[in-house]
């Protein structure tokens, strides 16, 4: 018997697999455990979500099995754990809105046993609609008004700049990202941090106020100009080359672990003071329209080609 909705525990009610078996008795005439294999799963279950779901299948009674699997046809074979009476796992690297079987095999003795079928109907995305309905419009391949796992890992760029997004929930399902551009939009908040892959980030003039790049360790440029960041950790983030973080409000920036960084915009900000000295590679610094910078530190014989300062801040060299 099957059963489809979304969200809830769906549950099919199955047959024992065999004659139920007649008691042993031993010489007083006391019940003893039957010696064959008589035992079944009597009832599956799932509870989905938009993007997993639990499946429990039920046994008739304790006993011990081997290779407990939970099988979700046409995606693949998942360790089941057991628990008394349950054999369950949770899956989680289905489609949203989609049909799946599933189904529960074990072994006792050396014998297969397998459970019936349930249908469940994963639920719909939770992710933020106008920032889907791009997605939807530009990586639909199979133009079936869906996002698959499969469309969204063959994106690898999103170029998404003065769209009007308030937000960008639902990136994380594209996990093969290495470039993105949401410059000039109305995003708030950003969450990078199943998006490990990055390579390139633009988000020029959006009031973010706060940026996370911690797990963003293969970066190698960030734009953030206009965002109204008051700090930046980029101690993770020792591949950068280009940092450009103009027109914040920036008090204080640790780069000492960027020694490879070409490119440093960090002009109209709030810094007092600002070390260079572990930076050789700079070619290009801006750090201009900075009122209270009174002194930038270079290591001694460095030089930059293409810098702008403001007259009061006074170079010196360590």
């Amino acid at each position: 018997m099957f059963a489809v909705l979304a969200g809830l525990a769906i549950t099919s009610a199955l047959c024992a697999c065999g004659p139920e078996a007649k008691p042993n008795l031993d010489p007083e005439g006391h019940k003893t455990e039957p010696a064959g294999p008589f035992v079944s799963f009597i009832k599956i279950e799932a509870t989905p979500s938009s993007f997993s779901a639990t499946v429990t299948a039920t046994l008739s009674k304790d006993t011990v099995l081997t290779d407990c699997k939970i099988v979700i046809e046409g995606v693949g074979e998942y360790q089941a754990v057991k628990d008394g009476l349950a054999l369950s796992a949770t899956i989680d690297n289905l489609d949203y809105e989609t049909t799946y079987t599933a189904k529960a095999v074990a072994k006792k003795g050396g014998k297969e046993m397998v459970s019936s079928s349930v249908a469940f109907k994963t639920a719909k995305h939770p992710f933020d609609e106008m920032f889907w309905s791009f997605a939807i419009s530009n990586y639909d391949t199979d133009k079936d008004g869906k996002l698959s796992r499969k469309e969204a890992a063959a994106v690898t760029e999103i170029l998404a700049s003065a769209e009007g997004f308030t937000s960008v929930y639902g990136m994380e399902f594209f996990q093969n990202l290495k470039s993105i551009n949401f410059g000039v939009n109305s995003i708030s908040e950003i969450d990078l941090s199943k998006n490990q892959n990055l390579t390139w980030i633009e988000l020029n003039e959006n009031p973010l106020k706060s940026l996370d790049i911690s797990k963003n360790a293969k970066l190698m440029h960030v734009s953030a100009g206009g965002c109204g960041l008051t700090s930046l950790d980029v101690s993770k983030n020792t591949a950068l080359k280009e940092l450009h973080l103009q027109v914040n409000s920036i008090k204080s920036i640790d780069v000492s672990k960027l020694t490879g960084l070409s490119s440093f915009y960090i002009s109209a900000n709030d810094l007092s003071e600002l070390d260079l000295s572990n930076n050789l590679s700079l070619t290009e610094l801006h750090c201009h329209q900075n009122p209270n910078l009174k002194v930038l530190y270079l290591k001694q014989g460095q030089t930059i080609p293409n810098m702008s300062k403001d007259s009061w801040t006074e170079i010196r060299y360590k």
